[in-house]
C-alpha cells in the first residue's frame, strides 16, 4: 500500500466501506499486520487521528467510541460520527444475540420415557 492509498483511507473514513459484520468498527481503522493466526492482537492505524497500535478489537472499539478502556479517545471523531458508529455497533450486538443458539426446553424426564414406548 502506498502513500495515496492511506491518505484516501483517511479522508473517506466517515463511512464504513469494508468489514467484519460482528466487528463493524474494523472498518474505520487500517489494519496493519495481524500479529497471530488466531485471534488476538493486531497492528492498526486508525482513519481519523493517524495513531497506531497494538491490540484487540475492544481497544478499537474503545479508542473510535471514547471509552475509558486505556488506549485514549480518538479526538477527531465528531459527535455525528460517533452516534453512527455507536448505533453500527449497537445493530451488530443485536444481530449476534438473535443469531446466538436458543435456549429449547427439553421435556422431563419421565416423560419423555413415556413418549418412547
Amino acid at each position: 500500500m502506498d502513500s495515496s492509498d492511506t491518505g484516501s483511507s483517511v479522508s473517506s473514513s466517515s463511512q464504513p466501506n469494508e468489514g467484519d459484520t460482528n466487528n463493524p468498527l474494523w472498518s474505520y481503522v487500517t489494519k496493519v499486520e495481524k500479529l497471530s493466526d488466531s485471534g488476538g492482537n493486531t497492528l492498526w492505524q486508525c482513519n481519523f487521528c493517524g495513531v497506531v497500535k497494538k491490540s484487540s478489537y475492544i481497544r478499537v472499539k474503545g479508542h473510535l467510541l471514547k471509552l475509558s478502556n486505556g488506549i485514549g479517545p480518538c479526538k477527531n471523531v465528531t459527535n455525528e460520527l460517533l452516534a453512527s458508529m455507536k448505533k453500527l455497533e449497537a445493530e451488530a450486538k443485536a444481530k449476534m444475540k438473535d443469531n446466538a443458539p436458543k435456549k429449547v426446553p427439553l421435556p422431563p424426564f419421565y416423560l419423555a420415557w413415556y413418549v418412547k414406548w
